[in-house]
Parts: C-alpha cells; structure tokens; sequence
C-alpha cells in the first residue's frame, strides 16, 4: 500500500512538472512570436524600391500567420 501511494504521488508530481514545463513552453512561444511580429510589422512600414511589392506580401503573409497562431493560443 505504502509503495502504491508512493508511486502514485511520483506520478502526480511527474505530471504536474511535464505540465509546468508545457506551459512555460506556450508562454516562452508567445513572447517569441509577439516579438517576431512586432519586428516584421516594422519593417513592413519600412520596404521601400522598385521591387518591393513581393516583399511586402512576403512580410504580410508572415504577419497574418502569426496573428492567427497568436489567437488560436488564447
């Protein structure tokens, strides 16, 4: 018995880390993509020349993918 609740608790706590690690994982993503699109949005404002049409669509591309992450994760 004593074993068993041993056991179980080692599980319980193993859980709970692999949870809090995940978690860290999501919150660390987040940051990461925020500053990414911070960056990209900046840009965007500054692309400027003759051929900068496909760049712009390039970085407006990126930008929604990352909004639309950023939301699913909310």
């Amino acid at each position: 018995m004593e074993c068993e609740r041993l056991a179980q608790e080692a599980i319980l706590k193993r859980e709970k880390e692999l949870a809090e690690a995940d978690k860290m994982k999501k919150i660390q993503r987040k940051n990461y993509l925020e500053q990414e699109l911070s960056k990209l949005r900046t840009e965007l404002l500054n692309v400027k020349g003759l051929f900068s049409g496909r760049k712009k669509r390039d970085i407006e591309e990126r930008i929604l993918s990352i909004e639309k992450e950023l939301s699913s994760m909310k």
